[in-house]
């Protein structure tokens, strides 16, 4: 269910300051393209209310342009701050939130968020732009006012037979790990510029993370209560009396509970419902524990699907906290499973770094089978989603699932088989012997995996999770061999 960050948030291409500001920068031919109010008409003030000072005047000077991606009402749209702006005050209030930022100046700065520093926009071989968290972005959404003698965003001409991304001097971003996840949960958070001894305050107000519920049932004993909030414009569907909002929380409480109680292990530290409709999923992090749900996907879903999902994303954090996917065996394992040759460009790769090839590689169809028996929408009676073939993480992620659960196992392998590329359809004994094959040789990997020491001194999770893993492991060999003899 979870895409893991392989696409990135749509953000529209308009361009929201106050209709004063873009009918003199512009002219009115621009206004009327389509320009609406993302910054609060009449808002637009020092909160003292007091004249910015000289240093901030000095910074501002030095600043083009600041773009403030924000979700409002659920749509993702684009603020434009000008220098003259900056130039007239220190304080914004914003509709909806900020989820991503882009600042560009005349010459290097420390642009930080609340401490946090932002980091520089590269430019690629062919002349991109990217940005961290974001991804390529076009030259032609850096939106500079009419008449404006610098663009700030011609790269310099590419270095001959040099594959290294250089710097934009000046260019700054931030965006979160979670696309569509806001740059600060806090109500109010500051944009700080420095240079040469100087420094401005940019203080921007906006709908900040709401808290939903404090206590959350269905935990394992000792456990403490879940957060979960939410981000976005307060919406009547939030309200905790409509939308069964309370059972929804509850149904994600008791995925997450079932993992953590499933391994002795606490896995999630808060959950976020994200106001974005241009996405409908859930998704974790590498290197957190949170959880995070797009709105469409909390308001939509079944409760029992809800549970699955949290489930998933929650075994996403087992992974990472286990370092499966960093195991030769694991890729190689994967590779084979995908069908790739012993000394093929795709096998190489994955090996090397985890990641499977842009270039679609061919499952091999002995392997594909299991791929898709392993996935959510087969082996959960009932559910959807689950993209096992998609890479190491997938993988690893729904096989935990399917081990969870492995009491389905008979009963997943006996019934229709949904596969992408053709019709449900029986397998035959032998493809259920092939399926059986894989899902021992996978067990015995994992095992291998967990009574290595090198696995453990670069695992994050408990010595307690990893016993109680290796037990899981060992009752399905049990449970696999009898479906074998069973076959025969």
């Amino acid at each position: 269910m979870s895409y893991r960050f392989f696409r990135r948030l749509t953000v529209g291409f308009v361009c929201l300051v106050p209709a004063a500001i873009l009918l003199s920068a512009l002219g009115a031919g621009a206004l009327a393209a389509g320009a609406a109010g993302g910054l609060k008409p009449g808002r637009h003030y020092s909160p003292a209310p007091a004249e910015p000072t000289a240093e901030h005047r000095s910074v501002a000077s030095r600043i083009k342009l600041i773009h403030l991606y924000r979700v409002a009402q659920g749509k993702s749209e684009k603020s434009v701050l000008t220098q003259g702006d900056l130039q007239t005050t220190s304080f914004l209030e914003i509709d909806g939130y900020v989820a991503g930022i882009v600042a560009l100046c005349d010459d290097e700065m420390e642009v930080s968020i609340d401490g946090r520093r932002m980091p520089p926009i590269t430019i690629g071989n062919g002349g991109d732009l990217w940005v961290k968290n974001f991804g390529k972005l076009r030259r032609t959404d850096l939106f500079v006012p009419a008449g404006s003698r610098d663009d700030g965003i011609r790269p310099p001409e590419p270095v001959r037979g040099s594959r290294q991304p250089s710097l934009l001097a000046g260019g700054y971003s931030f965006f979160p790990e979670v696309p569509g996840d806001a740059v600060s949960p806090e109500l109010m958070f500051n944009i700080s510029f420095e240079a040469h001894g100087e420094k401005l305050n940019l203080t921007v107000q906006q709908n900040g993370y709401t808290s939903l519920c404090a206590v959350v049932p269905d935990l394992p004993p000792g456990r403490d209560p879940i957060p979960f909030c939410y981000a976005g414009n307060p919406p009547a569907q939030f309200s905790r009396s409509s939308a069964n909002i309370d059972g929804r929380i509850r149904a994600i409480a008791k995925g997450i509970g079932a993992v953590e109680s499933a391994f002795s292990s606490n896995l999630i530290d808060g959950v976020t419902i994200i106001d974005a409709e241009d996405r409908h999923d859930a998704v974790t992090s590498n290197g957190s524990r949170r959880m995070w749900f797009y709105g469409n996907a909390f308001l939509r879903e079944s409760l029992a699907e809800l549970t699955a999902i949290a489930e998933h994303e929650s075994l996403h954090i087992l992974v990472d906290q286990l370092r499966l996917t960093d195991r030769l065996e694991v890729r190689e394992l994967f590779s084979d499973l995908k069908g790739y040759e012993a000394l093929s460009q795709e096998r190489l790769e994955l090996v090397a770094t985890g990641r499977t090839p842009a270039r679609p590689g061919r499952d091999r169809n002995e392997h594909a089978a299991f791929f898709a028996f392993i996935s959510e929408n087969n082996f959960m009676k009932g559910m959807r989603g689950g993209h096992a073939q998609t890479d190491p993480e997938e993988f690893c992620t729904s096989f935990l699932h399917s081990l969870m659960h492995i009491e389905r196992f008979g009963e997943a392998l006996s019934q229709r088989l949904k596969r992408p590329d053709s019709s449900p359809r029986y397998l035959s004994v032998d493809e259920k012997n092939a399926v059986v094959g894989d899902y021992l040789r996978t067990l015995d990997v994992v095992a291998q995996t967990l009574a290595d020491r090198g696995l453990q001194n670069g695992s994050t999770a408990s010595k307690r999770t990893l016993q109680h893993l290796a037990s899981q492991l060992t009752d399905a060999r049990v449970t696999l061999l009898q479906e074998r003899l069973q076959l025969r």
